[in-house]
């Protein structure tokens, strides 16, 4: 994933919105992959990932839509085998995502190391990969809205390069950030595909194709093949022309791990080749049935596989790059972003968020807030940030400053009054705390300036005996207190009295408004 140390001579580290571009990791057909650093917060500094779209994506406007469409069920998505999205926005007019930074591989990086040392990964490990790999997509594939009616997230792009295996053995999908939500698609936006030719459903080829969450299961049964032989299921060059590319994908027929792998039982032969079927019906019809069947074989195989296992292959096989991947994080670490801070405060205006995950807003700086744009409606222009519930908890500027809230609700509040005995409490030390001040400075002022030989005032013997001065104050406050005591008393009389005579006058009340009891006589 790095493949040099960060260089403080080229244009890294570079600001980009309330982010610091500390070096670029990739760049693919989408967009380019930075390491960058986050800290509005001083001492909150945290590591992420950001992925810029491309320019002539960002400008687009299919894409456009598209893509805010998606941002709002991406920062939804939270589940251990899902990499989170913190922040879905724009700046300066390019889109971008922000990541959680995952130490370690993608599957690709594995994959071409393999082939590379002429190895399979082995079979209890792939089983391991194929089986959290579809636990993630059963809990996109079920998600729900707050009205318990099911998203029907379909990721489209499920690939050894979408999926990351962390240092610790754990395994994330990214890029549910372009995503296909069905519900929130056009009908004929439902029947177009995208993603890797190689990894891509016969649905996603054939035009009229409808796309939904079995598309996403080949995509795994193809990563399962592949992990299980150490070979492309799908091979073509860069240059074959897209017909020859379907016709592998929709009609060649595709040979049994087993025979590139002797070691792979029927058992699992059966479930990669139902997985990978032409006919979606013939698959799994969901990801849990995928995922429970792929856990069943791991147990017959390897009972006591555990992540911890994945996490120790993973090491070893990338322990010749691992130190200096430390090395480059521990410089990122450790770079101060203070010294970056005016600028990432003046590019925090150019930044509009479209949608922002509740752990991450916390932590951010002011934000401009945008609204999803509609499929039917004109792309309006950008409205001046208001209050509300999807809004970060901000305050946007107020015109007049009796608008502000602490104002509006000190205006609203009554005012309490005051007892006569408590103003004169006030008053009475105030001005008993004046007099004592004056009369100090009168005293020690004429005694400097009878005790002076030549006749002048003599400033240092105002301090003479400040251990006198200091017992002398002690005895007024201690007098104060004493008035103040009795204050408290005669208010607290007073407060007896006026409940007492209160009950009374209301008694009084009572019997005067009590109705007269009017007997009358029966006749018999």
């Amino acid at each position: 994933m790095y493949e040099k140390k960060i260089d403080t001579n080229s244009n890294f580290p570079q600001v980009f919105g309330r982010y610091l571009l500390l070096r670029k990791l990739s760049k693919g057909g989408m967009g380019e992959v930075y390491l960058a650093k986050s800290g509005q917060i001083s001492g909150f500094e945290k590591l992420v990932v950001i992925k810029r779209i491309l320019p002539h994506l960002s400008s687009d406007k299919e894409f456009s839509k598209r893509f805010i469409r998606e941002a709002n069920i991406a920062i939804k998505l939270s589940h251990v085998n899902i990499v989170p999205v913190l922040e879905v926005g724009k700046v300066s007019g390019e889109f971008f995502l922000s990541l959680e930074h995952v130490e370690g591989k993608d599957l690709r990086a594995l994959q071409s190391l393999s082939y590379q040392n002429k190895e399979v990964l082995p079979i209890h490990l792939s089983l391991l990969i194929v089986r959290d790999l579809l636990t993630g997509l059963s809990y996109a594939h079920r998600k729900q809205d707050l009205t318990g009616k099911n998203l029907h997230i379909v990721h489209c792009d499920i690939s050894p390069p979408n999926v990351l295996i962390s240092y610790e053995g754990e395994v994330k999908i990214i890029d549910f950030g372009i995503a296909k939500s069905v519900i929130h698609s056009d009908e004929d936006d439902n029947k177009m595909g995208f993603g890797k030719f190689g990894y891509m459903a016969p649905e996603q080829i054939i035009n009229g194709g409808i796309i939904d969450t079995k598309t996403d299961l080949y995509s795994a049964g193809v990563i399962m093949w592949e992990l299980l032989t150490g070979e492309k299921m799908i091979v073509f060059k860069k240059d074959t022309p897209f017909k020859k590319i379907a016709k592998k994908i929709v009609v060649d027929e595709v040979k049994k791990p087993s025979f590139f792998n002797p070691d792979v039982s029927p058992e699992v032969d059966l479930i990669v080749m139902k997985a990978i079927s032409k006919n979606k019906d013939e698959r799994f019809q969901s990801a849990s049935a995928f995922r429970d069947a792929v856990q069943l074989a791991l147990v017959n195989l390897a009972p006591t596989v555990s992540n911890e296992t994945l996490g120790e292959y993973i090491k070893n096989k990338f322990k010749a790059k691992l130190d200096e991947e430390k090395e480059i994080l521990r410089e990122a670490k450790e770079l101060d972003i203070n010294n970056y801070q005016m600028e990432l405060t003046t590019a925090m205006e150019k930044t509009v968020s479209f949608a922002m995950g509740d752990d991450w807003r916390s932590m951010t700086g002011p934000i401009q807030s945008k609204p999803l744009i509609s499929d039917s409606a004109p792309s309006p222009p950008e409205p001046s940030p208001q209050p509300s519930s999807d809004s970060p908890p901000f305050p946007p500027p107020y015109q007049d400053i009796a608008q502000a809230p602490v104002l509006q609700k000190a205006q609203s509040e009554p005012v309490q009054k005051q007892s006569p005995v408590q103003k004169f409490k006030y008053l009475y030390m105030i001005g008993a705390a004046s007099l004592i001040l004056l009369t100090g400075i009168g005293l020690y002022s004429l005694s400097a300036f009878s005790s002076s030989e030549s006749g002048e005032f003599a400033f240092e013997e105002l301090f003479k005996n400040p251990l006198q001065q200091l017992k002398e104050t002690n005895a007024h406050i201690s007098q104060l207190k004493e008035e103040i005591a009795k204050l408290d008393q005669q208010n607290t009389r007073l407060k007896e009295q006026k409940k007492i005579t209160e009950v009374i006058e209301n008694n009084t009340k009572k019997q005067k408004t009590k109705p007269k009891t009017i007997k009358h006589k029966r006749n018999y």
